[in-house]
């Protein structure tokens, strides 16, 4: 049976970042993919993990789990690593890391609730939209793809 959307709710793609729950704005969400190879880039900072192919066109890699006070992800036993790729206009901009993803959902946007203090710092209160009663964290996806720190410049 089909989820019925609720009024004013928000279509998340839930995800995992080690045991913490995640959501972004499904909009947003182009593809989740397995990349085999990651290259590591020379001197970038810590939260960009790298360089994959996704269909013939070269995607940069972030962790996103150090800028939400989190460990940072590493790859599966497999050695494949599995990625969220966002972006505007369903043009990719970049990927993700993640632990797992859960699948789609609706939740209320009237319904979040502000981030508790002390359960996260720096960068990560920047990119929270709210949290739910059932304590999935709902990042705000426009505002993590207009974050002039997370962007990965293919020039020079």
């Amino acid at each position: 049976m089909p989820v019925a959307r609720p009024t004013e709710a928000l279509e998340i793609v839930r995800f995992e970042l080690h045991e913490e729950s995640f959501g972004i704005d499904a909009g947003l969400v182009i593809e989740v993919f397995h990349a085999a190879e990651v290259t590591p880039l020379p001197h970038a900072p810590s939260h960009v993990r790298g360089l994959t192919n996704r269909m013939g066109e070269i995607l940069p890699l972030l962790d996103l789990a150090p800028l939400l006070g989190l460990e940072p992800i590493g790859a599966s036993a497999a050695g494949a690593t599995r990625c969220v790729v966002i972006g505007r206009d369903r043009r990719p901009d970049f990927g993700f890391l993640v632990s797992g993803v859960s699948g789609v959902s609706f939740v209320s946007e009237a319904g979040l609730l502000p981030l508790p203090e002390g359960t996260a710092g720096g960068t990560a209160r920047d990119f929270v939209k709210g949290v739910t009663a059932e304590a999935l964290i709902v990042l705000d996806g426009d505002l993590i793809l207009r974050d002039p720190r997370l962007v990965v410049s293919m020039d020079s």
